[in-house]
Order: structure tokens, then sequence, then C-alpha cells
């Protein structure tokens, strides 16, 4: 496995203004995984991400953090397939893959009928956040929010009629996944 990441941070400490840019990429050609489908190597994963904020006092807790950021990671899933000897059923490391074809019970991928590879992925995120520290308990209170675009690519093999067959035709599977949101909040205590 080859992999490569690069992050910096930079701060003014007069304004509390930050931001940070961070890169990665992995190859993951050491194990000689290949997919089921394609009897191609994973695709080349490689990820960026940027967030902005600004970390000062306003109050008298303690200091108060807000920033936001984008993410982009390409290729994130998919490529961890092997051939288990049924074209079925795709293993890795023992473990029945989740997005690659079956994932539970004799089950294709959710919504999609036909044993498929991943071939490719995009996932797109955008966030925002605040930290509120409160000094005198060490303890810090958050609220976050993210929004994601998740995007895959799919392949299988087709007969002439349109229906899987392992000698036949490899073609695109359609697939339209859903945007979704996550919210959270919390308190953190250091001890």
């Amino acid at each position: 496995m080859k992999e490569w990441a690069g992050m910096v941070s930079i701060i003014h400490n007069p304004t509390g203004l930050f931001i940070w840019p961070a890169f990665s990429t992995s190859e993951d050609d050491d194990i000689g995984a290949v997919g089921w489908l394609t009897g191609r190597k994973p695709p080349l994963m490689h990820a960026w991400d940027i967030a902005a904020g600004i970390h000062r006092s306003w109050i008298d807790l303690g200091k108060t953090t807000l920033w936001g950021g984008y993410t982009q990671d390409h290729n994130g899933i998919g490529g961890f397939t092997r051939n288990s000897g049924s074209p079925s059923r795709a293993v890795w490391d023992g473990k029945l893959d989740a997005f690659n074809p079956e994932t539970r019970s004799g089950q294709f991928i959710p919504g999609i009928d036909v044993p498929s590879e991943v071939t490719g992925s995009l996932t797109t995120k955008w966030y925002v956040a605040l930290d509120q520290a409160i000094d005198s308990s060490a303890m810090d209170l958050y609220v976050a929010f993210q929004h994601i675009e998740p995007e895959i690519d799919l392949v299988s093999r087709f007969d002439g009629d349109g229906v899987f067959s392992q000698n036949g035709k490899l073609g695109k599977v359609p697939v339209s996944l859903t945007d979704f949101d996550v919210f959270w909040t919390g308190a953190r205590i250091q001890f």
C-alpha cells in the first residue's frame, strides 16, 4: 500500500483566524486484490479538505471556535473485492464486502438487483461547526452540521437481454444515491 498525506494548519494569533488544508492519496496494490468482474486493481484514492474559521474569546467562559469547510473524496470506496470462487460473493479479508455484490442474507446492494462491482466513487461534503470552551470545568460544548453528496460507479456483466451473466458484456449499472445531512451536538470533558 502506498499512501501519502499532507496537511498544514495556520492561525493568526491576534485575530484567531485560521485555515487548515489537507490532501491524501492511497494506492492499494500490495495485496494483489482485483475486482471480481473487471479484473482490475482498486482505483487510486485521493481526497482533499479545506477548513477555515476563527478561534478567540468573546465571552468569559473560554475560547469559541467557529469554522466551516469543504471536502472531496475520490474513490474512497470501491475496489475492495476479491473473487472468492463464487460470482455471487465478493470477499475482502474473510468478510463480506458491504458494497459488492451481496450485503447480507443473499441480498444485493439495496436498490440494485444485479451483482455489481464498485469501480469509482465521489463523496462531496461541506460542513459548519461551533465549539465553546468552558475553562472552569475543562469542558467543551459543540454543535456541527454536515451536508454529504455521495456518487458511486457500478458495473456488472449482462447478456444480450440485459440479464446478469458471468461471461456477459461489462456495462454500467444505473444508480442514484440520496444526499443526506448530519447534525450532532454534545459535550466533552477532559480529565
